[in-house]
């Protein structure tokens, strides 16, 4: 028989690299106060109590918490990933405080209460 070698030979090579996990925390996200008031807007519709601000944002972390774990990672790159987030977060947080105190530092900037 004249059949094709066993093995395939010459199939698609090798399969594409996996994506790091996890992956760098994104220095251009896209994060402005119409998409915040957006994601509020959504809460709200699904949960009248995420008018409040402190119970959207758990809902926020719950829905993270829930991404997550729905991914193939392996668990230390979940506890790596989740480290990262966190830092991720209180640097999002510690940059707008810190644009909101403006340049006299009185926390009286843009966007303060």
């Amino acid at each position: 028989g004249g059949g094709a070698p066993a093995g395939g030979g010459g199939g698609p090579g090798p399969p594409p690299p996996r994506p790091l996990y996890p992956p760098p925390m994104s220095e251009t996200l896209q994060l402005t106060g119409e998409l915040v008031q957006k994601l509020q807007e959504v809460l709200v519709a699904h949960d009248e109590r995420c008018h409040d601000p402190l119970v959207a944002v758990q809902y926020m972390a719950a829905v993270t918490g829930y991404l997550l774990a729905a991914q193939p990672v392996p668990e230390e790159k979940r506890a790596e990933f989740l480290d990262h987030l966190d830092a991720f977060m209180r640097q999002v947080h510690a940059d707008l405080r810190a644009q909101q105190a403006g340049p006299s530092g009185d926390g009286q900037g843009p966007g303060a209460p």
